[in-house]
């Protein structure tokens, strides 16, 4: 069975701030979860699936979601 390639937080690209879901790490548990960058200051807005409101807690990792091969 596969392993999850969890990455730092700090290695997320600007392409992957556009709103797409990502599987993220936040204190103990993973969400599936997206990023958006605020327009205003530039500040990156987490937010996860099915939530009409931005996190408070920062994810510390993430890792792509994708397709199966």
């Amino acid at each position: 069975m596969g392993r999850i390639d969890w990455l730092p937080i700090e290695e997320l690209t600007d392409e992957l701030k556009d709103g797409r879901n990502l599987l993220i790490w936040i204190l103990e548990d993973f969400y599936i979860g997206s990023a958006n960058v605020d327009p205003d200051d530039s500040s990156i807005r987490w937010w996860l699936d099915g939530e009409s409101e931005p996190i408070s807690d920062q994810p510390t990792h993430f890792a792509e979601l994708n397709r199966p091969d």
